[in-house]
Formats: structure tokens, C-alpha cells, sequence
């Protein structure tokens, strides 16, 4: 069973640091003391806008840079020591987002050499997104993982599931993903049912993890299940208007994937999932005229919007 310092090392960190904040009280000033009081909040708005899921941040597609990055850069002036790692791997995780990807990188090495085990994951990810170094890449994803973070144990699986790994397949990394899914993390939930219905062709489990995935709150996993019972899970009729609730709802939270399905492959689409579509964004007053099931400009204009883009 996991400790309280592996769940929330954050939440213990910040508690050190406010007992810092007293003692420090007792021996200085009232400036020093509201220093470090500011220094707490510009950690906590940082810990906000860019700490990575499992610490309760947003989705690295959801991170919003710039204003992520606004309060990051003052953490790193004013945090106390103690929880400067946090913000070294909160702040990489902004930069990465914003595209400047060589600040991320020496931001996160310094997370990492701080022992962090997120550090760890989101380091061995950023490699392995940009496909850099794939070593590298799985020796600090099993680092992250033996201290129990599932940003690194996912890595781990997609490099095996993609065959970056020499000797390793899907198969070992169904092993992993499972192990994740079962344990609760919801992103192992969603590459676990990824890799059962890409990789081993097996739709009704898939879904099945699709929708535990979608309930844990894995928006990513919901367009994926909204495919699934548009075209028909197993030998099962298709279900357009569950089909519909579903991708309306990753549209409405900007999953670029479920956008990515609308706005370049809504061809792809089945008649009766536009027009259900159509008819929400009429409803929403985003699209005039009448709900007709083909995917035009007037639609697709709607859809980024409410997405919000």
C-alpha cells in the first residue's frame, strides 16, 4: 500500500515548508515572513497551472503555457527551498507545453536529479514524445516507475506496444498497462484499452476500459469509446446517439483527439453522429439553419468554437 509521502509528497513538502514559515517567524521579521508566505502562494498557483495529473494538475494537452508559465517563473524566484524540485517539474512541464522544449528539458533533468519520481516519468516522456532518445527515455521511465509513478510505467508500455524496445512487444506492454489500469491510474485505463482494441482486436474489452476511463475523468478515453459504439462494438448494432453524448462532451473539454476526428476526418463520421452534433450545436446557438448529417464549413467553424478555439 502506498504512503502518504509516495500519493502527495507535494502536500508534505508544502507543510515543511509552512512550519519553515513559523519558526522563521519567531527568529526574523515581518518582511521575511511575508517573502515566504508569497513564495507558498506563487507555489500553490503554479502547482495549479502546470503540476503534472496525478499531483492534480491539467492534462499536458490541457496545460494553458502562458499562463502557466506567468506564475511558474515567479515560483522559481521565490519558492523556499524546500519545494523548489516541485516547481523545477512544474515549470518544465509549462515550458514543454509552450514549445521551448531545451528550457524544459534542463528544467526537468533538475527535478530529476532531486529524486522526484514524477520527475522521472515526465523527463522520460518529453524523450519520448520528441523520439530523441529512446534509451534514455525507458532507463529514467524505470526510474519513475519503482517509485510508483504511472507517467513513467505508461511510457514504459507505449515504447514496448511501438516496438522502440529491443526484444520487448505488446505483449509486455499489455503486462504493464493492465497492472496500471487495475491499480486505478485512469491514463493506464485509457492505453490499456488502446492496446486491446488497436493492438489485440479486442473491441468489448476495450470499451469496457474506454468507459472506466471515461468515469475516472480521462477525457481522452471518451472520444475513443464514442468511436467504438458509432461503428459498433463487436457484433453489437452501432449506437450514434450514446456515440453522440459522448463526443460532445470531449468537444466541450478540447480533446484534440475527438477535434482531430471532427475537423480532419469528419468524412469518416457516420451521418447520424454529425447530424446529432449539428443539432447540439444548434441547440448551443453556435450553427444556424438545419441539422443535414454532412460536415461543411459552417459545422466545422462551430465545432472549434465550442471547443473554444
Amino acid at each position: 500500500m502506498k504512503t502518504v509521502f509516495q500519493i502527495f509528497p507535494q502536500i508534505i513538502r508544502a507543510l515543511v515548508a509552512v512550519s519553515l514559515v513559523f519558526v522563521a517567524h519567531a527568529k526574523a521579521d515581518d518582511a521575511l515572513l511575508s517573502d515566504q508566505l508569497a513564495g507558498l502562494e506563487t507555489y500553490v498557483a503554479c502547482l495549479d497551472k502546470a503540476a503534472p495529473e496525478q499531483y492534480g494538475g491539467p492534462r499536458f494537452e490541457l496545460l494553458r503555457p502562458l499562463e502557466a508559465l506567468a506564475v511558474c517563473r515567479k515560483a522559481l524566484d521565490t519558492v523556499p527551498d524546500e519545494l523548489r524540485a516541485e516547481v523545477f517539474l512544474y515549470a518544465g512541464r509549462a515550458y514543454d507545453a509552450a514549445g521551448q522544449h531545451e528550457v524544459a528539458y534542463w528544467l526537468l533533468s533538475r527535478a530529476v536529479d532531486d529524486g522526484l519520481p514524477a520527475a522521472y516519468g515526465q523527463l522520460a516522456y518529453h524523450l519520448y514524445d520528441s523520439e530523441a532518445d529512446d534509451k534514455r527515455a525507458l532507463a529514467l521511465a524505470q526510474k519513475g516507475h519503482e517509485g510508483g509513478d504511472w507517467v513513467a510505467t505508461n511510457v514504459i508500455a507505449s515504447l514496448y506496444a511501438q516496438d522502440r524496445i529491443e526484444g520487448k512487444s505488446i505483449d509486455d506492454a499489455l503486462v504493464l498497462a493492465k497492472q496500471g489500469a487495475i491499480n486505478g491510474s485512469s491514463l493506464s485505463q485509457f492505453l490499456y484499452a488502446w492496446l486491446l482494441e488497436i493492438k489485440g482486436n479486442q473491441p468489448i474489452n476495450a470499451a469496457i476500459w474506454y468507459q472506466k476511463a471515461h468515469k475516472a475523468g480521462e477525457i481522452r478515453a471518451t472520444g475513443f469509446w464514442a468511436e467504438l459504439l458509432e461503428r459498433g462494438i463487436g457484433d453489437a448494432d452501432p449506437e450514434p446517439e450514446r456515440a453522440v453524448e459522448l463526443y460532445w462532451q470531449a468537444l466541450k473539454a478540447g480533446d484534440s483527439w475527438t477535434l482531430e476526428a471532427f475537423l480532419k476526418k469528419g468524412r469518416d463520421r457516420s451521418k447520424e453522429v454529425i447530424t446529432g452534433i449539428q443539432t447540439k450545436l444548434i441547440d448551443a446557438g453556435l450553427l444556424k439553419g438545419k441539422a443535414d448529417g454532412k460536415v461543411g464549413k459552417r459545422t466545422l467553424t462551430a465545432i472549434r468554437k465550442i471547443a473554444g478555439l
